[in-house]
């Protein structure tokens, strides 16, 4: 599955294992009992895609004082968003799963980037919800919640909202993240 952008305003190796190769007596590996790997996956009848056009979707959230995200865990701006997918097979569910990365810190909020030319706010993070409020962990693909899909055709809107999150002393600046998802069928 391809990532989508989601838009929120050695050589030492190498001469290591060829040191190792001649403490072997005879100059050649030694052999050992049978071993495998086992490769294990599945098979899904239900497959989904992020509609065309709709690879980058931009979030504007709205301007808010300073002060509404003053303490920790003060939440202010919820702004819904909508993932158009398209489905084909049989019924079944799906998701976005928010992966984590640069952006994302320890609790699964995403991290204020440089916000050039402008001043970056301090004390904020962005915070992703599903359609019924529950927060959405970024990186954990178990806090979103999946929706079903009959697989006909036609388009689907994988609902969510993103919001600001307060850190504690929230200064006045510009927010601008990203995070990136795949569609996930669980």
């Amino acid at each position: 599955m391809k990532c989508k952008a989601l838009r929120l305003f050695s050589r030492s190796s190498t001469v290591a294992l060829l040191a190792a190769a001649t403490l072997v007596p005879g100059g050649a590996f030694a052999s050992t009992a049978d071993v495998h790997i086992t490769f294990a996956g599945r098979y899904v009848p239900l497959s989904c895609n992020v509609q065309a056009g709709s690879e980058a979707i931009t979030v504007e959230l709205p301007t808010v004082a300073a002060r509404s995200l003053a303490s920790p865990g003060d939440v202010a701006g919820a702004t819904r968003f909508e993932i158009p997918i398209e489905c084909e097979g049989t019924i079944g569910t799906v998701r976005a799963y928010f992966q984590a990365g640069v952006t994302v810190d320890a609790n699964g909020r995403l991290i204020p980037q440089d916000a050039s030319p402008g001043v970056a706010a301090q004390g904020v993070r962005v915070e992703l919800l599903n359609e019924s409020g529950s927060v959405i962990r970024v990186g954990d693909k178990t806090s979103v919640t999946p929706i079903s899909a009959d697989g006909s055709e036609g388009i689907l809107q994988l609902v969510y909202f993103a919001r600001y999150y307060g850190t504690g002393g929230a200064t006045a600046g510009v927010v601008n993240t990203y995070v990136n998802y795949v569609l996930d069928i669980p």
